[in-house]
């Protein structure tokens, strides 16, 4: 490979990071991206020599990855989280429903907080919208709202024409949730320290505390969805807080899921005497003129693989 072809991949390799996003922001699977970024960076190499520099590096190289999700997704069901009219309320005192096995739900996504992200354009709120969108209209919005693309642009990528990218963008806007005042940093690190010591503890109440009165809850692959401290409560002493054992749980702070406060959490195997992940928490949080930020809304990942996701052990000792 001559300098200038070696020069071009080592920044071809830098795009990798944004690759992930988009392919994450496509499917809302963590295994999902990986495996098409992986896809994507093999095909860039493959075609790398006849780069031209007509456009951009990364341009050229969203182009692949686009055309790759889309064709992983044509046929697919659109990934969901157990929210609104499609998923029953929890009623106290109910068992909770077994997982039905033809939903694809909504994947958390590691995100470092040295990570340059517009927290709005990572959110859960705003992967759930995305979701809902058909592929190619998901995509217009992805290369034009989050990537800064024109219209003009973004249908030139997508061999599509600008209104149709135009139609997917106000679609998409009119659902886009409203922009929350951003919690400081410092105040995040306390509410997950707090909620952490809670879970460990056993002190479903206190867990609440922090929640305000429309907070909602939801557990994928569980099918319902919570609201409110109190239906919250009833959940948290009925299942996770049953048995009454304060050694039950241990938690792990991680750098952070979707521009928020997250843990993994691990469950004790009686048998072995190890903790093995169960999954990862996610907390939505909004900050409160004049008072402490509070939980907006809280998710209950389950999946021991995303402690892999998300940088985690296989297991943890006890003590």
């Amino acid at each position: 490979m001559d300098a200038t072809l070696d020069q071009t991949g080592h920044t071809l390799e830098a795009q990798r990071s944004q690759v992930r996003l988009l392919c994450y922001r496509m499917t809302g699977s963590v295994h999902d991206a990986d495996d098409l970024t992986q896809e994507t960076m093999l095909k860039a190499w493959e075609k790398l020599p006849a780069f031209r520099g007509e456009s951009s590096l990364a341009t050229w190289v969203y182009r692949i990855a686009t055309n790759a999700c889309l064709d992983f997704l044509r046929g697919r069901q659109n990934r969901v989280l157990p929210w609104g009219p499609d998923f029953p309320q929890y009623q106290t005192g109910a068992d909770l429903p077994p997982p039905p096995p033809e939903v694809l739900w909504l994947e958390p996504f590691p995100t470092p907080e040295d990570q340059a992200l517009r927290r709005e354009h990572i959110s859960l709120a705003f992967l759930t919208l995305l979701q809902t969108l058909p592929p190619n209209q998901r995509a217009a919005v992805i290369l034009a709202e989050v990537l800064g693309y024109s219209a003009k642009e973004a249908a030139e990528l997508l061999d599509t024409t600008q209104a149709a990218v135009n139609s997917a963008l106000q679609r998409a806007r009119k659902s886009l949730p409203p922009e929350v005042p951003a919690v400081h940093p410092r105040e995040s690190r306390e509410i997950l320290e707090r909620f952490l010591r809670a879970w460990e503890t056993g002190d479903a109440a206190d867990i609440v505390a922090m929640m305000q009165e429309g907070t909602r809850m939801v557990m994928p692959p569980i099918p319902l969805w919570v609201r409110g401290p109190a239906d919250i409560l009833r959940v948290l002493l009925d299942f996770p807080f049953r048995r009454g054992d304060p050694k039950r749980w241990k938690l792990v702070a991680v750098e952070g899921a979707n521009g928020e406060p997250a843990a993994g959490f691990y469950e004790l195997d009686a048998e072995t005497g190890v903790y093995r992940p169960w999954g990862v928490q996610v907390l939505v949080l909004a900050a409160v003129p004049g008072g402490r930020p509070v939980i907006t809304e809280y998710h209950v990942f389950k999946g021991p693989h995303l402690a892999t996701a998300f940088g985690l052990p296989a297991t943890l000792p006890t003590g």
